[in-house]
């Protein structure tokens, strides 16, 4: 069985198994929307794609520790990138103990089996992706812009002090071409990074423990401005494009696919010694 052929397996079958996951993911995205149009977006001027996609990716502004700062986790950041990170965690391994052994005997190579794991994981991510683009293009088109520009007053609700660059910039708008990778693509590339690390970590311990761990960088990305913790890349208002501290878009691009490249090969090795006839669900 060729590469190919496995990838259309995982395509067809793993999407079948998550796709009440995605179902959920719908429904949130809907809530998501309506939060943001009775709470940020109210008052407006227009609210644009680039407003609904900047307030879901938007994060946390950088938080500071002293007496009186209590650290909330941004709950929707986290959850927005968890859910595909959940959906894409159990399927590689329950392939291993169903029905799936047998694909991966027939196929003949370990290689392409666990390649073909690793692009359903990235298609898996950016499904998701898509399908969040397409409610939020559902609002826009029943009461919205569709224009990646984004509301400066939007910005200023959400960072209370954006770097001087951006305030002396003209109009209402930042306009989305500027802006346009970082809330688009950077969700995309950091979460898909994230869930080729979850599934090589889930071959030395249990994926529970895995996606824990994929918690815990989130939770300290949001802690802490590091230009060495990649869930800062995936925070809108963390880029420097905003504000004076914020982290570089090109460093967190080469971040992100050199761990997505090493947890490819090291997840490899892994797998090519993998005991898969002992293995348990």
């Amino acid at each position: 069985m060729t590469f190919f052929k496995l990838c259309k397996y995982d395509l067809k079958s793993g999407m079948r198994r998550e796709s009440v996951k995605y179902l959920v993911c719908a429904i949130l995205f809907l809530g998501f929307c309506v939060g943001f149009i009775y709470t940020k977006g109210k008052g407006l001027e227009a609210r644009t794609f680039g407003d609904f996609l900047f307030f879901i990716t938007a994060g946390m502004e950088e938080y500071i520790p002293m007496p009186g700062n209590i650290f909330m986790v941004p709950a929707l950041w986290v959850l927005m990138i968890l859910a595909p990170l959940y959906i894409t965690l159990y399927y590689p391994f329950y392939d291993l103990t169903a029905y799936g052994k047998n694909v991966l005997i027939n196929a003949k190579s370990r290689l392409a089996w666990w390649l073909s794991k690793c692009f359903w994981a990235i298609s898996c991510v950016f499904i998701y992706y898509l399908l969040l683009w397409g409610v939020i293009t559902l609002f826009c088109v029943c009461g919205g812009k569709l224009s990646l520009d984004i509301s400066k007053s939007l910005i200023f609700r959400l960072i209370p002090m954006p770097s001087e660059d951006f305030c002396f910039t003209e109009g209402d708008f930042l306009q989305g071409e500027n802006f346009a990778f970082q809330i688009l693509f950077m969700p995309i590339l950091i979460v898909s990074a994230l869930s080729v690390m979850q599934m090589t970590i889930s071959l030395i311990i249990k994926p529970f423990f895995s996606f824990c761990i994929s918690a815990g960088i989130l939770v300290l990305s949001a802690y802490y401005l590091s230009p060495f913790l990649l869930g800062n890349y995936a925070m809108s208002q963390r880029s420097d494009l905003l504000i004076d501290n914020g982290v570089h878009m090109q460093t967190g691009i080469i971040f992100s696919l050199a761990l997505l490249t090493l947890s490819c090969v090291v997840g490899l090795c892994i797998f090519m010694r993998y005991d898969i006839l002992n293995k348990e669900e």
